[in-house]
């Protein structure tokens, strides 16, 4: 009897000591738990992280969209600008066109009034000319008026003397008649 009592005793401690084994297993466990829990939060932690950052980037790409409008705009405008630019270019070309057809007909005007020049001087010098001719003319008639007034002159010299004859022939026919 004395024997089954040692007997159940050593069975009550290895029961004891098993149980102690489960216990100190059981605190190994919930340490292990805890650690799980810590690993949970921190992934947890991470994972919040990561969407904050992808709300970030989100952001990021809503900004950087938005930018690219605002580029494209910018591109439109410029593009606006450069037509009108081109539009404007074309408009100089078009008046700096009808400046040079401007300014060849007033060559064309000054060439012709320069050969209009030359023909009145011409005109002028043919006028002096005659002018000349007319002055020697002149001259011509002056002389001849001389030549007819001296001629003139002599006829009534003559014409004096045909008188003073005349005169002479009736004095001479009535001495004859011997009045």
């Amino acid at each position: 009897m004395e024997e089954h009592g040692l007997s159940m005793e050593e069975h009550g401690l290895s029961m004891e000591e098993h149980g102690l084994s489960m216990e100190e297993h059981g605190l190994s466990m919930e340490e292990h738990g805890l650690s799980m829990e810590e690993h949970g939060l921190s992934m947890e932690e991470h994972g919040l992280s990561i969407e904050e950052h992808g709300l970030s980037m989100e952001e990021h790409g809503l900004s950087m969209e938005e930018h690219g409008l605002s580029m494209e705009e910018h591109g439109l405008s410029m593009e606006e600008h450069g037509l009108s630019m081109e539009e404007h270019g074309l408009s100089m070309e078009k008046h700096g066109l009808s400046m040079e057809e401007h300014g060849l007909s007033m060559e064309e005007h000054g060439l012709s009034m320069e050969e209009h020049g030359l023909s009145m001087e011409e005109h002028g010098l043919s006028m002096e000319e005659h002018g000349l001719s007319m002055e020697e003319h002149g001259l011509s008639m002056e002389e001849h008026g001389l030549s007819m007034e001296e001629h003139g002159l002599s006829m009534e010299e003559h014409g004096l003397s045909m008188e003073e004859h005349g005169l002479l022939m009736e004095e001479h026919g009535l001495e004859e008649h011997g009045l």
